[in-house]
């Protein structure tokens, strides 16, 4: 059976499609594109101390950004970077 070998580096499963991305695009995670923000991992302790996972997500706004080269693109920005001005916003 291929895939099961170790030194074998066929995949195992088939790699699926997904419609909703198109070819050259990629399903992008959590992460800010400038500082690398992403998300955090914690617990939630009551009072009676039971504790529970949780995650705090980073404030990502998708926003056009004109890069040095004066042409604009999108990107997954932080609020924080875009408050502190590492980032120019593109009019459209």
């Amino acid at each position: 059976m291929p895939g099961t070998e170790p030194g074998d580096l066929t995949p195992a499963q088939p790699v699926l499609y997904d419609a909703r991305f198109p070819d050259d695009e990629v399903a992008m995670a959590r992460v800010c594109e400038l500082c690398g923000k992403k998300t955090t991992f914690g617990s939630n302790v009551s009072h009676a101390h039971n504790v529970t996972n949780r995650t705090w997500l980073p404030n990502l706004q998708q926003i056009r950004v004109l890069l040095e080269n004066g042409a604009a693109k999108r990107m997954r920005v932080c609020t924080r970077c875009i408050r502190s001005g590492r980032v120019r916003k593109a009019v459209s």
